[in-house]
């Protein structure tokens, strides 16, 4: 787990809003460790299978320098495992170069779609439920298995997250049709309508093979979270904890 970049684990041990990622790997039987230097072939060997990364702000001293990507594609390329957690802006920023390096187009916003609205009632942050009825969780291999050891997915929470995209074989959790996708414009600075999605285009959650290796992006940081907060006077089961969510 990468806490040397500006990641939600930054050189520090997690707090239990963040352990549920953690709590999964060790019960599937992986040794977790963390990352606290740069990438390079100490660390990304045939001894690490997944490079977990959660969070990616930019940040000018911890941003991922362009030999990192370098080594890390090369590394993927010959069978390791991303998962690549970023989020709506500004919490996806320091992982732009690694997108763009795996050809992956990240809108560094919000996805947001109107009349659905979020936490905080922002208009620009929706909450979305992706499930096999709205044909919003796809049959991508992540979620389709043989092994009877595979829990069902059936519904996914996804809570205020961007957007990414690839090519569309590759969505794993689909936004609806008329999404609207939001990026900060860099001259102006405020946040502007870059698309209106399109399902199956712009997605929350893609995954792809990359050489003998295979990567994992999702858009929303909270995707893994396990929170319980106060929302409107009701309790709110964020994804995790949630009894009608798979996440």
């Amino acid at each position: 787990i990468d806490s040397y970049h500006p990641t939600i684990f930054n050189n520090r041990r997690p707090n239990r809003n963040d352990t549920g990622i953690i709590d999964i790997l060790s019960k599937d039987g992986f040794k977790v460790g963390y990352l606290k230097q740069m990438l390079g072939d100490s660390f990304l060997n045939k001894q690490t299978k997944v490079l977990v990364m959660i969070g990616m702000r930019r940040h000018q001293s911890r941003f991922i320098a362009d030999k990192e990507v370098h080594l890390l594609k090369k590394w993927l390329a010959e069978g390791g495992g991303l998962l690549l957690v970023v989020g709506h802006y500004p919490n996806g920023e320091g992982a732009i170069a690694l997108m763009k390096a795996l050809g992956v187009e990240y809108a560094n916003g919000y996805a947001n779609y109107p009349g659905l609205p979020g936490e905080k009632q922002d208009k620009l942050c929706s909450h979305f439920t992706m499930s096999r009825d709205n044909d919003l969780l796809s049959r991508h291999p992540v979620l389709v298995s043989e092994s009877s050891n595979m829990l069902p997915v059936e519904q996914v929470k996804y809570l205020c997250g961007g957007a990414v995209f690839r090519n569309p074989e590759d969505v794993i959790l689909g936004l609806p049709t008329g999404t609207k996708i939001y990026y900060r414009n860099k001259v102006t600075k405020r946040l502007e309508v870059k698309h209106n999605g399109v399902q199956h285009q712009y997605a929350g959650m893609i995954g792809f093979e990359y050489g003998k290796g295979r990567v994992v992006i999702a858009a929303d940081q909270g995707i893994f979270r396990n929170l319980i907060k106060n929302f409107d006077g009701k309790r709110l089961y964020v994804t995790m904890n949630d009894p009608d969510a798979d996440n």
